[in-house]
């Protein structure tokens, strides 16, 4: 992972983005920014386990996931820091 490449410096940075219509719809994508920030909350939830190095089972309301594994775990403990960011 980039996390072992960098020697335990990866800081993740995630957002909604915007403006949402034009990022999000013009790809069939939903533009409800509640509905955008559970996508959100889920897949960094989903990244904190892959980050482990465990097998990820996963069946949320936005993802499934079947049995995924990332190796190498990451280098930081618990995990790389992530800083969201954010436009309301």
């Amino acid at each position: 992972t980039l996390d072992a490449l960098s020697g335990g410096r990866v800081v993740l940075g995630a957002g909604l983005g915007g403006p949402i219509e034009d990022e999000y719809g013009s790809f069939g994508e939903p533009t409800d920014p509640r509905v955008l920030a559970g996508m959100l909350d889920e897949g960094l939830e989903l990244l904190a386990r892959y980050w482990t190095g465990e097998h990820v089972t996963h069946r949320g309301s936005h993802f499934t996931v079947d049995d995924a594994q990332l190796l190498p775990a990451s280098t930081q403990r618990p995990r790389p820091p992530v800083w969201i960011g954010g436009f309301w």
